[in-house]
């Protein structure tokens, strides 16, 4: 016994530990019931005495009535003529629940027969359905609807041709390998391995495990209270689909890949499990989700309709839900899907985005486009200004510290200011005061360098000019000195040239020669240095072009300089 105690204390921590969540009660909500050649008052106290029944059972979370009507009134949502799986999806959806009840009380040759069934709203599609009969309203009311809510509990047994609700339960803990699969029990989901399974009625229950094309089965004879432990190793399963069309000139598609021409209408060998079957070719268009049960031949009936194409771009988190003719699908991003021909509504959601809905139409082989352009939520909008003015500042902060660093290496000043001058200008754009300041401070710091570089540069062309004038009056003289030279020379030479004509002896007229040659030579010498002297004080500057320029720059620089400063 105390082993027996302390193995279901572990199966319990299993529980916690893998799959807390599969254990919560599904939320469900229940549609009224339809009047079918009854009563519509007797309907509406069938459906309350079925929710109040199926509350009892423990199995569910029940969305109540009121509720349902107060969140439908919300949405502008009425219920007149919603009988379908389609329509009872969308509802489901609306009320967030996990599951939909959907039923009819009829009344034929005098008896009542109430009818249920439970679609499965992520699935979009009919999980479980059963139904329970009475010979008139009282005993449908008495007995009838509270076996029907346990018959689709799964909280009944069979017993002398009939079904009886249980009264002795037990519990059976589901593993399986590999982990995570769907555990189905009697036919009803009941949460994923490994599992706890609770209120299983006593008796021959049956098991099934499934996780894509992986599939287990089993069944276990359940006589008391004990929990029961079931280990299933799933296998790879196939199956048959059998196709009854309408229509024979289409391709066959599961899950996307071609599994060719409808033909004979039956294909083998296909992984069980879940899958997406359509038909298409010449502009029709068919497709349902479909089960495909391990060793069995699933059978479907498909009426291919006229069909189109969507084409659709969403911004990035955004979701489209595209219904109409008894289809619903959501979409994201960009593709494209078939659809019958027909109207269907377009309704764009999204975290950051108002709703948009837009209507459009698809026609026959033709393909129709919808890029959504959903405005921002108010929100968003200031999340976008927030977040593009802190990259703004973020650029900035980059740039001020390129400034500085310039500012800090920089040989010459002229470029670091223009740089400085735009920075600060563009700032002052902006709402970053801590960032205009220091972009100001830099500012200054860059014109009172460009300053100083100025001064430097207008100090040494002044040292430059004055010791050209030096020069100047240097060369002057030197050339000036090199023409008396030359004239001097000149007039020795006139009396030389007297003696050498005077002169009789040939050694006298040599001695005189040679003198004048001396003369000449010197005459000339004097003319090219009195020349060159002359040219250097003539050519040497007597002004800087770039002073005044600079001086005018540093006029402007100071007066910008202490409209800055003033503003501090």
């Amino acid at each position: 016994m105390k082993n027996r105690i302390f193995l279901s204390f572990l199966l319990i921590l299993s529980l916690f530990a893998f799959n807390l969540q599969a254990q919560q009660k599904s939320r469900v909500a229940v549609l009224p019931f339809t009047a079918v050649e009854a009563p519509a008052s007797e309907a509406r106290v069938v459906t309350s005495l079925f929710e109040t029944a199926l509350v009892k059972t423990g199995v569910y979370n029940i969305i109540e009535q009121n509720q349902i009507s107060d969140i439908l009134e919300a949405q502008s949502f009425s219920l007149s003529g919603c009988t379908d799986d389609a329509c009872a999806v969308e509802v489901g959806k609306l009320l967030a629940s996990e599951l939909i009840i959907i039923g009819e009380l009829s009344q034929v040759g005098g008896r009542y027969i109430a009818n249920a069934k439970i679609i499965d709203v992520g699935l979009g599609r009919n999980v479980n359905a059963d139904s329970v009969s009475a010979a008139d309203i009282a005993e449908m009311t008495d007995s009838g609807v509270n076996l029907l809510a346990y018959k689709l509990a799964g909280l009944t047994y069979t017993e002398g041709g009939g079904e009886r609700i249980a009264d002795a339960f037990g519990e059976i803990f589901v593993e399986t390998e590999p982990k995570g699969a769907e555990v189905f029990v009697n036919g009803m989901r009941r949460g994923t391995s490994p599992l706890v399974v609770q209120k299983v009625p006593l008796g021959t229950v049956r098991i099934t495990a499934r996780k894509d094309n992986l599939t287990g089965e089993t069944t276990v004879d359940l006589e008391s209270a004990d929990l029961v432990e079931v280990s299933l190793e799933l296998e790879v399963s196939l199956g048959r689909l059998f196709i009854k069309s309408s229509e024979d000139a289409v391709e066959v598609f599961l899950d996307g890949e071609s599994l060719g021409p409808l033909s004979s209408g039956l294909f083998k060998d296909l992984p069980s499990g879940e899958h997406t079957v359509s038909l298409k070719g010449d502009g029709l268009f068919w497709e349902d989700t479909v089960t495909l049960e391990a060793e069995t031949t699933t059978t479907v009936e498909a009426y291919p309709r006229a069909s189109g194409i969507l084409d659709y771009e969403l911004p990035e988190g955004a979701v489209c839900e595209v219904s109409g003719i008894g289809f619903t699908k959501e979409v994201t991003g960009d593709g494209r899907i078939e659809l019958s021909v027909g109207t269907y509504r377009l309704v764009v959601t999204g975290e950051n985005y108002l709703p948009l809905e837009e209507k459009k139409e698809i026609h026959k082989g033709e393909a129709t486009f919808f890029i959504a352009e959903p405005a921002y939520t108010e929100e968003y909008k200031r999340e976008l200004a927030d977040a593009e003015k802190m990259e703004r500042k973020e650029a900035f902060e980059k740039e001020l510290d390129s400034l500085e660093s310039g500012i800090a290496k920089a040989e010459s000043f002229k470029d670091i200011v223009d740089a400085a001058r735009n920075l600060y200008g563009n700032l002052n754009q902006e709402t970053f005061p801590d960032l205009t300041e220091k972009s100001k401070k830099l500012l200054i710091l860059a014109i009172s360098n460009r300053a100083d570089e100025l001064e430097a540069n207008i100090t040494a062309a002044e040292k430059r000019l004055e010791s050209f004038n030096t020069g100047r009056w240097v060369a002057l003289g030197a050339g000036a000195a090199g023409f008396a030279l030359t004239g001097v020379f000149y007039l020795v030479g006139q009396a030389e040239l007297d003696t050498y004509d005077a002169a009789r002896a040939s050694a006298d007229i040599q001695e005189s020669h040679q003198r004048l040659a001396t003369y000449a030579g010197l005459q000339t010498g004097g003319l090219i240095a009195g020349g060159l002297g002359a040219a250097a004080g003539l050519l040497l500057p007597r002004s800087d072009g770039n002073m005044e320029t600079w001086r005018s720059e540093l006029s402007k620089l100071s007066a910008e300089r202490a409209s800055l400063q003033g503003g501090m």
